[in-house]
């Protein structure tokens, strides 16, 4: 009888499946969670009003549908500008796992293919949009708040496609090891924003905990992470939010906007 090992939660993060590729690109889960499918996958949350969506040039519209927009608005079940800006959330992160080069900062920073190296590099740019979105205010806070539950709830179906008929991942493991996760990042988040905010010593120091794990004393290394935040959170910022809402994707050239500096 073959013996099957469980894999205990400490091991979870350096766990990697090199043949369904789950470290790279969008999981089976987020293919499945579009747009389309918001409403299904939200109709029994609790969705609060939000102000209603204002264009420089609103395009006309039939009254009936002005005047259904405007009840349903008003509604706290269902509120359209809401549900557009939880697909729009949807859309953001789909697009940090799918268009990120995760390869190159494996490579540029000696970091292993497996799950925590992963988390790491999308939680950077998960920080990285959060920060761009509290910018816009209560519109803004309903995006930050979906790229959030986007991102566990990706990580969590990751976790769970880790097992194998050898190393089998029970359900509780992943729970366990995805509220540790939730705890550091919430940790690292503020870590990030006072680094952010201040000088490039306490940014350093931020990502030298976090994504180097307080391991290794490679300076340069670490001045190139804070010099590539610095790069990337100044573009995001010159990004307007119209501009972001209309073509739904930010263009993540990663590494290579530091390359000619």
């Amino acid at each position: 009888m073959q013996r099957i090992r469980i894999v205990p939660a400490a091991k979870l993060l350096q766990m990697t499946h090199v043949n369904n590729n789950l470290c790279h690109g969008r999981s089976d889960f987020m293919k499945k969670l579009t747009p389309t499918c918001t409403l299904v996958v939200y109709s029994n949350r609790n969705f609060y009003s939000s102000k209603p969506v204002t264009t420089s040039k609103p395009q006309p519209r039939p009254k009936r549908v002005t005047f259904l927009e405007r009840f349903l608005n008003k509604t706290s079940y269902f509120n359209l500008n809401r549900l557009r800006f939880v697909g729009l959330a949807i859309l953001l992160y789909e697009n940090v796992v799918d268009e990120l080069d995760y390869d190159q900062f494996y490579k540029e920073f000696k970091m292993p293919d497996t799950f925590n190296s992963w988390f790491l590099v999308t939680e950077l740019h998960v920080w990285l949009l959060m920060v761009r979105c509290m910018a816009e205010g209560a519109d803004g806070l309903i995006v930050r708040n979906q790229i959030v539950k986007s991102m566990w709830e990706d990580c969590t179906h990751r976790g769970k496609q880790l097992s194998t008929k050898e190393n089998q991942v029970i359900s509780k493991i992943v729970r366990n090891q995805m509220t540790e996760l939730s705890a550091q990042f919430n940790f690292y988040v503020i870590c990030y924003d006072e680094g952010l905010t201040g000088d490039d010593k306490i940014l350093a120091s931020a990502v030298w905990r976090r994504f180097f794990n307080s391991e290794g004393n490679n300076p340069e290394k670490i001045e190139k992470l804070v010099h590539y935040i610095r790069k990337q959170n100044s573009l995001l910022e010159e990004l307007s939010w119209d501009e972001i809402r209309k073509k739904k994707s930010i263009a993540w050239h990663g590494l290579d906007i530091i390359k000619s500096n």
